[in-house]
């Protein structure tokens, strides 16, 4: 039982949570997924919420929230993630940018969105 009086045991919970929906990912629920993809309150318990958007068939709208997502310092990196597994040309820009990102598994990441890219 995550007491909300130990903030970090409430965390690890809710990424629990966003890993299961990555794992269970579900398009017929996109738009309450990207709702909370969005919601910065819930921090970087949001990371494996972020990547399930990698999976979905809805391509355009996924891009469009990964991009804005980019720009969030808690889930950065898992959005650049998704947007590779996605390799939608549209996001090159975003992936080319990323090619330069100070942690080296998100350049990674990008690196392999590129290369999909370039098949």
């Amino acid at each position: 039982n995550a007491s909300e009086d130990d903030p970090e045991k409430v965390a690890l919970l809710r990424w629990a949570i966003g890993n299961a929906l990555d794992v269970l990912w579900d398009d017929d629920y996109f738009e309450a997924l990207a709702d909370l993809a969005r919601q910065q309150r819930y921090g970087r318990s949001r990371e494996m919420l972020v990547l399930g958007f990698g999976k979905s068939k809805r391509k355009n709208e996924a891009v469009e929230l990964l991009e804005g997502l980019v720009a969030d310092d808690d889930v950065s990196g898992h959005a650049i993630a998704a947007l590779a597994k996605l390799a939608h040309p549209s996001a090159r820009p975003v992936l080319d940018a990323a090619t330069s990102h100070p942690k080296a598994w998100v350049r990674k990441a990008a690196k392999r969105g590129l290369h999909k890219l370039s098949k």
